[in-house]
């Protein structure tokens, strides 16, 4: 049977580990697809559009959407 002591650490080290993993913001570092949010989407045609969104990024199609390109 486990002591009171060893019962008390091994709690208060996996609370001490949930409370640091969850503390850091997540981000999209490598985005298969594109990570960022969209803002707006518009095409001068049926092929050929951009999208806007988050950080400045700025997507192109040629193909109606099928595909895009940063």
């Amino acid at each position: 049977m486990f002591s009171h002591r060893t019962l008390f650490i091994a709690l208060t080290g996996c609370l001490f580990v949930a409370a640091f993993a969850q503390t850091g913001q997540w981000r999209w570092l490598n985005p298969r697809p594109q990570g960022n949010a969209l803002y707006a989407i518009r095409f001068s045609d049926a092929q050929r559009g951009l999208a806007l969104g988050r950080d400045g990024v700025i997507l192109r199609t040629e193909n109606g959407g099928v595909g895009w390109q940063v």
